[in-house]
């Protein structure tokens, strides 16, 4: 019998981005109101994906206040998500922009997110003007959705959001030794696990100790490029067959 224990980490921010890059794809091949669903999708995901980055590097950069981070978000001026951008732009020394691009997208990331978590009816009222006897479609009433939620915000998005997020990455870089931690925040290894096993006879002798780094990196898109899984360093290569493991897919 082979017992496997294992340790590792999953780095939620980067799977939460696949779904937004997945979702701007699918927009892109598609017209009309179907657009409109993908691109509402990728724009709330790129907000979760920077909630999930802030957590992964305040537990880095400031693990005390992480430990217990309800606690220390409820005080102004750190109060709530804001609060949270505002500590950890203190942590790595970048500034507090809020009227600029790329923080002022995604502040209003925060607002749309808002509007889906406590969504409530919306009366409408208003005119629409359409040319000789033409019968408006009702695509053209505007709601507070429709008017957030285009192409064009969806591209700003994800554009500001992985440019915010690489920033503090860049300045984060120096204040850690965490061989995981890669050059860009939202690309690389989505987990890792590092697990011994042990082969055990039927009197119960140990016939072996392995060691298996094993990475996967994702879903494939087309803005990523295929490469090996790697190991971490000074860990000995393992057949992953050897210890019940099989990873079928990995990204640089």
């Amino acid at each position: 019998m082979l017992d496997t224990t294992y340790k590792g980490r999953s780095f939620l921010h980067r799977e939460l981005w696949r779904v937004v890059e997945m979702q701007g794809e699918i927009a892109e091949e598609r017209q009309g109101r179907g657009a409109f669903y993908n691109h509402l999708v990728a724009m709330v995901f790129a907000l979760h994906a920077v909630e999930a980055y802030l957590n992964f590097i305040g537990e880095l950069l400031a693990p005390d206040i992480w430990r217990d981070e309800r606690r220390y978000f409820r005080k102004a001026p750190y109060r709530g998500f804001e609060g949270k951008v505002r500590k950890v732009l203190e942590l790595v020394s970048l500034p507090w922009a809020v009227a600029d691009r790329p923080l002022k997208t995604v502040l209003e990331l925060k607002e749309l997110r808002d509007l889906i978590a406590h969504p409530k009816t919306e009366q409408l009222c208003g005119s629409v003007q359409t040319p000789g006897n033409e019968v408006p479609s009702v695509l053209a009433v505007p709601t507070t959705l429709s008017k957030i939620v285009t192409a064009e915000a969806c591209a700003v998005s994800i554009h500001d959001v992985e440019e915010f997020l690489d920033n503090i990455h860049t300045a984060a870089r120096p204040q850690t030794d965490d061989i995981w931690f890669g050059p860009r925040a939202l690309r690389g290894v989505d987990f890792h696990v590092g697990g011994s096993s042990t082969y055990t006879k039927d009197w119960s002798l140990t016939a072996a100790v392995l060691w298996l780094a094993l990475v996967f990196c994702g879903t494939p898109s087309k803005h990523q490029t295929p490469a090996r899984c790697r190991r971490a360093p000074d860990t000995p290569t393992v057949p992953a067959g050897n210890l019940g493991f099989h990873p079928s897919r990995c990204l640089s």
